[in-house]
């Protein structure tokens, strides 16, 4: 029944990974629409594709401090406003400029990509923590798919003659079904957040003790649970906040350009703490290098360049 529950509740937060995968790839079929309705030039659809970067790399940097600050159960509620906020928006764009925003405002929920996994994490018992984390790999990739089938659903629809077809525009309004669609998932994911407790770790670590032992009790029996509260107390002192690792990581690396110092500190540090934190900022940076690339190719700044990757 325990074990069901936090099943239940990694579920609920991985939600939050098909979002960023649908958010992420739904545009793909939007292009070609807007392209003409908007009369759009190469660097203006390069701005629309490209300006959940510009969210991304603010949510991206500032998601941990605020989680840390305020919880993670906040952050994610707030996450899942925004998701709501740019699908809406993003379908009754009456303009460039507006979708553009919308986009944008999305790219700020893009932080669900490491918060989701850090609630999941922190929630999930030690031998099966790596098992739970998977669910939101596994949705962002259901996210993705789901994107384009939902594209290519709607555009066969909008070339039969059925009468709901028309009384819907989904005939004439194609693209922007396509990024309505969003809204069901999104308020989906919203309502779901409400009911969720906050993570025992961060109840713990901001004096709350009582309220931590309760949330454990109810994902894991009454000794493991006062176990898991002992080592989330004992870690208090452990360097094991974003504010704190990532200045002394860059420290690391800055200090005379010792960029195999500052790996070797993540790799280091990320033993320690609950978070596979360094697998979750670099996906997040192959998301934003990707989709910068695809901005810059699109607005003639790059021409015929291909990616120089490092070897892993």
């Amino acid at each position: 029944m325990i074990e069901h529950r936090v099943g239940r509740l990694a579920f609920l937060i991985a939600l939050g990974g098909f979002l960023f995968g649908f958010d992420a790839s739904v545009i793909s079929g939007v292009v070609g629409y807007i392209s003409s309705d908007f009369a759009l030039s190469d660097l203006q659809i390069g701005l629309v594709v490209g300006a959940p970067t510009i969210g991304g790399l603010i949510g991206g940097l500032l998601s941990g401090f605020i989680a840390d600050a305020i919880g993670r159960k906040r952050v994610l509620i707030g996450l899942g406003c925004l998701y709501l906020v740019s699908a809406v928006m993003s379908a009754f764009a009456i303009g460039y400029e507006m979708l553009v925003v919308a986009r944008a405002i999305g790219g700020l929920a893009f932080a669900s990509l490491s918060i989701a996994p850090m609630y999941i994490a922190e929630i999930a018992p030690e031998k099966r923590r790596g098992f739970y984390v998977s669910f939101n790999q596994f949705a962002i990739v259901i996210g993705f798919s789901a994107a384009y089938f939902a594209n290519y659903i709607l555009v066969f629809m909008s070339q039969t003659d059925a009468g709901w077809v028309e009384l819907l525009a989904i005939d004439t309004l194609t693209w922007r079904w396509m990024l309505g669609l969003e809204v069901i998932p999104a308020t989906i994911w919203l309502v779901a957040l409400l009911l969720i407790p906050e993570t025992p770790r961060w109840l713990a670590l901001n004096g709350r003790e009582a309220e931590a032992r309760q949330v454990l009790l109810t994902l894991q029996n009454s000794d493991t649970a006062d176990a898991t509260l002992e080592a989330i107390q004992a870690s208090k002192n452990e360097n094991s906040n974003f504010v704190k690792f990532y200045l002394k990581a860059y420290a690391a690396g800055f200090s005379g350009g010792d960029w195999p110092r500052m790996n070797q500190y993540f790799k280091d540090e990320t033993d320690k703490i609950w978070i596979p934190v360094s697998e979750i900022k670099v996906a997040e940076v192959k998301f934003v290098r990707d989709d910068l690339f695809y901005f810059l190719t699109q607005s003639g700044t790059l021409q015929d360049v291909d990616f120089v990757t490092t070897p892993r």
